[in-house]
């Protein structure tokens, strides 16, 4: 469940809420998909503003790409 909040938050422009998804889960979303994140924000293709995370205009061209890093290990 947290792979399809992820995956539908990150297509809309609004992107995800971290604290929506701190309700829903029980976790920060830093705990789970920290490392991806930050790689992500790093390299210029995801913006953290606040409560919102979401892709850039770079990032939305490789979101595919993007979205298979929040696959989680089963």
């Amino acid at each position: 469940r947290m792979e399809e909040f992820m995956f539908l938050g990150l297509r809309m422009m609004c992107g995800v809420s971290r604290s929506d998804f701190e309700e829903r889960f029980k976790k920060d979303i830093y705990e789970v998909y920290g490392p991806v994140l930050n790689k992500y924000t790093d390299q210029g293709f995801m913006v953290v503003d606040g409560d919102r995370i979401y892709l850039t205009d770079k990032g939305i061209d490789v979101s595919n790409v993007i979205l298979a890093d929040f696959l989680l290990d089963k």
